[in-house]
């Protein structure tokens, strides 16, 4: 591929479908609307002014902090971050904990124009930490956004100009080149120019060791590419920290994208069946299992299969909702075939804040913002689509059930080779029939049968994890 720092930039070229929607929008045949593509605009504008903000409101760090023995972490940032006034680290736990050596530079998650952003940034600044924590915004100044602003424009015009050589099936070319003039007018392909520039700086101080939450996003090539380019002798590592599926198209290179230089030194992986996986797609990278540690918590309880479901104690069923909020109404609609006597408490997922805040439900339909903690303690299954609740509900004691009642239900597959079981649409109206709950039961006891559960989430001791992330 030529060019490849030139894409990169790009969730489309990236094949980030949980972003872009792009592989679906295709297949599809959605129709393309450029005139409302460029109404778009006012959210580049926005985000250049909600940058300059957070660049005024936020205190400075001078990159003298980073040396060669430092420990530069790069993670995410949102409401769950800060538990009674204390930074809880949500993806590396406690492994940066004490660590003097350990510098955490986080993204905000969702963070809207102004004011939740602006609440994250006094939070993390006034928390109380166990290790050194900054947003990205303490290292980001006027220069960096300008400069980050021309080449935004730069790299669109040199799409335009390379369009006519790019060899591609004509109708996958248009609703590419669509995508990319959208991410240039919403301010994506503008932010990830900021990360590029970002990286550069604090990456001249030549880090010891970079660590990353790794979902092969553009900002994770972006950060090797600059690794690469300016801290070459640094270690980077590359956290799997969660479930993954071919919905999250970017986690399968093409034959393209398979030796470029992109990829960290090590993924760190979560469990054994997900390294599995990932070694099938990747030959040019180590990949060693290193932990579920954000759900370290949950693998300190003591893991037992969860209560036959009878008719009678079936009272509440809870869904967990997948990152991709374009099933979400369809899910919605199929939930209403549930019979009215069970309660049904949705959980979105946290990206999306506006869906916990709707109301319009039928009357045994309940939007929660409840801990899974908390909804245990009532609900005894719990239906998940692309989202590991199908395996940490068994941790909360719930049964879990894989619901594929959406459109390409077959690439939303993380579980592999799993016994969990998996229901369609259609099975929702007879979710509480004995011979349902027959095969729900027997799943579940497959489940801690085979030991699943313990292979997909690995339980690694912390000095023991310390020595893989940080060595």
């Amino acid at each position: 591929m030529q060019n490849p720092e030139l894409y990169m930039h790009s969730p489309a070229f990236c094949r980030c479908e949980g972003r872009t929607f792009l592989f679906k929008n295709f297949l599809n045949e959605e129709k393309i609307h450029y005139f409302k593509i460029f109404f778009l605009s006012y959210i580049f504008l926005a985000k250049i002014v909600r940058d300059i903000l957070f660049i005024f409101f936020t205190k400075k760090i001078s990159t003298n902090k980073i040396n060669d023995k430092s420990v530069l972490v790069f993670s995410f940032f949102d409401k769950r971050s800060i538990d009674n006034g204390l930074l809880k680290e949500e993806y590396f736990r406690d492994i940066l904990d004490c660590n003097n050596n350990v510098i955490c530079v986080y993204k905000f998650i969702s963070q809207g124009f102004f004011k939740r952003g602006f609440q994250f940034t006094k939070s993390l600044e006034n928390s109380n930490k166990k290790f050194k924590a900054f947003s990205e915004y303490a290292f980001i100044d006027l220069f960096i956004v300008f400069k980050a602003i021309f080449n935004s424009i730069i790299f669109i015009m040199k799409i335009i100009y390379k369009r006519n050589k790019m060899q591609l099936n004509s109708k996958l070319k248009k609703y590419l080149l669509k995508e990319v003039i959208k991410e240039f007018l919403t301010g994506i392909i503008y932010q990830n120019y900021l990360q590029n520039l970002l990286y550069k700086k604090l990456l001249t101080k030549k880090p010891k060791v970079i660590l990353h939450v790794w979902e092969n996003q553009p900002w994770n090539r972006i950060l090797e590419f600059s690794k690469n380019k300016y801290s070459p002798n640094s270690s980077s590592r590359g956290f799997q920290h969660t479930g993954f599926s071919k919905k999250l198209l970017q986690h399968y290179p093409s034959k393209f994208e398979k030796n470029l230089d992109s990829l960290p030194d090590i993924i760190i992986s979560n469990g054994r069946k997900n390294q599995t996986e990932l070694n099938k797609i990747y030959s040019n990278t180590k990949i060693v299992v290193g932990g579920a540690l954000r759900q370290n918590i949950l693998l300190k309880k003591k893991l037992s299969p969860p209560k036959e479901l009878t008719q009678s104690n079936l009272k509440e069923i809870s869904f967990a909702f997948s990152w991709d909020q374009s099933d979400y109404d369809k899910i919605i609609e199929g939930l209403r075939l549930i019979p009215k006597n069970i309660k049904i408490f949705l959980k979105f997922h946290p990206n999306y804040p506006n869906w916990s805040k709707k109301n319009n439900f039928p009357k045994n339909f309940f939007n929660t913002n409840l801990s899974w903690k908390e909804i245990s303690k009532t609900c005894s299954l719990v239906l998940a689509s692309d989202n590991s609740l199908m395996f940490e509900g068994f941790y909360y004691g719930m049964h879990s059930v894989v619901y594929d009642g959406v459109k390409d239900y077959e690439h939303a597959k993380r579980d592999f080779n799993s016994p969990i079981i998996h229901i369609l649409e259609s099975d929702l109206k007879n979710i509480n029939k004995e011979s349902m709950l027959e095969s729900i039961n027997k799943s579940s006891k497959l489940v801690f049968k085979e030991n699943y559960l313990s292979d997909y989430f690995s339980t690694i001791s912390l000095e023991k994890s310390k020595k893989i992330f940080f060595e």
